[in-house]
């Protein structure tokens, strides 16, 4: 979802870009003027950053162990369901009746939980996504700088043109390492 905004961004530039160009003249653009462009495919560089790879892992697991907790409140609900269902027919309506509204409040209580769970993932998500695309920024901006590149865009909107600066990226998020060649696609 914050790949979502990440892209937004590049897109804008893009038609920033574009615009500018529309003002200059299109024509007007040269050769000399693309070798100021950057080109980046950010889905390559999310692919490729270690980081990005093991905040996943982080927040799989996070997620993982919520989903936990969930399933042992859940699985305590249920044996008490169970288990009144078994006594109901020895049971007054007034014991039926407390023992209802007590498995209600337990899943009203289950339903807040999730929901307290969920706010808490979203917002380590965000978080974690947030200091990601910070940290990507960072290094897109200092390859643009020492490239002398005036404009940096996405790969996959240029058709032609432009300095792809992926790896060089990709490199330098990753403590100066290249990135391990992975067998799925980019």
């Amino acid at each position: 979802m914050e790949v979502f905004f990440i892209m937004k961004r590049v897109y804008v530039s893009v038609l920033v870009l574009m615009l500018a160009m529309v003002f200059i003249g299109g024509s007007a653009v040269t050769a000399q003027a693309l070798d100021k462009v950057g080109v980046v495919n950010m889905q390559k560089v999310l692919n490729d950053f270690k980081k990005a790879e093991s905040m996943n892992d982080n927040l799989q697991k996070a997620k993982d162990e919520l989903q936990e907790k969930l399933d042992a409140e859940q699985e305590k609900i249920r044996a008490k369901k169970e288990k009144a269902e078994k006594q109901v027919s020895k049971m007054k309506d007034a014991e039926k009746k407390k023992i209802a509204e007590d498995l209600n409040k337990d899943l009203t209580v289950l339903q807040e939980t999730f929901q307290k769970y969920s706010n808490q993932l979203r917002e380590k998500q965000g978080k974690a996504y947030k200091d990601l695309e910070n940290e990507i920024l960072k290094a897109i901006e200092s390859i643009a700088a020492a490239e002398k590149l005036e404009l940096v865009i996405e790969k996959g909107i240029v058709f032609v043109g432009g300095v792809d600066i992926t790896e060089k990226v990709i490199e330098k998020l990753n403590g100066g390492k290249t990135a391990p060649k992975k067998t799925t696609e980019e």
